[in-house]
């Protein structure tokens, strides 16, 4: 057992443990005391999950979205639209794209064990063109609205004639976009980035409002004697809730 990380939240020690086979666990004390850990289940938890993915895919997004600008500011990626593929951070920046499309959509495509997405009515209306926008980027793995025209391939023949003999070669012209413009800050700031700030803002307030939930109907009215040998159990708080 090795302890890898201590972090501190509203005066609780947290441990991050790792054990031999590589499985992480925590411990949380207080003042030296540990306190009891108990694992949540039921529909409001299964909601507080998403919530907490949702943030987890917006803080990624902030994160590359930050790395790209970067990119951009070494590169100059804005005036040269198709670097060459000799270009390492080309390639860094053209995976980190296409990357924050999909994660993007995901936050608003249903996935089975995520019990919460955000809709377009979530969406901030100055941020709804930006938003229409990555939408579909994300479907067709290319941006519009003239930064970058849709994946572009073409099949070129090449005839060379010589002496009423024809030598065909084929080539194939494809063009991909690297990066799209509206990743990019300008001096009125980043709407991509302010955009993931406000989504944020939604998914920690739900989040939120559950913890106050099942504070009242489930922690306050469960009797003193169950926190005492509470470590370590899984615990169903559905029943404590009317549907």
């Amino acid at each position: 057992m090795e302890c890898v990380k201590i972090e501190h939240s509203n005066g609780i020690e947290i441990r991050t443990i790792r054990d031999i086979n590589g499985n992480f666990s925590r411990l949380y004390r207080e003042k030296g005391k540990l306190l009891p850990r108990l694992i949540l289940e039921g529909y409001y938890i299964e909601q507080m999950k998403a919530f907490r993915s949702l943030d987890k895919d917006l803080r990624n997004i902030l994160s590359w979205v930050k790395i790209l600008n970067d990119l951009n500011d070494r590169n100059g990626f804005r005036e040269n639209l198709y670097p060459g593929m000799d270009n390492e951070d080309a390639v860094i920046s053209k995976a980190l794209y296409f990357a924050i499309l999909t994660l993007y959509g995901r936050c608003f495509t249903g996935a089975q064990s995520r019990k919460f997405t955000f809709d377009k009515k979530h969406v901030p209306e100055k941020y709804r063109e930006l938003h229409e926008e990555l939408m579909y980027s994300r479907h067709n793995f290319a941006a519009h609205k003239g930064d970058f025209d849709v994946e572009d391939c073409q099949i070129a023949l090449v005839v060379n004639i010589n002496k009423h003999q024809l030598r065909p070669t084929f080539f194939s012209e494809l063009q991909q976009p690297y990066i799209a413009h509206s990743l990019l800050g300008t001096e009125d700031g980043n709407a991509v980035v302010n955009l993931c700030d406000a989504l944020r803002n939604i998914a920690t307030e739900k989040y939120s409002d559950i913890c106050d939930k099942i504070s009242e109907g489930f922690v306050r009215k469960t009797p003193l004697a169950f926190w005492k040998h509470a470590n370590g159990k899984t615990v169903n708080i559905d029943s404590y809730f009317k549907k």
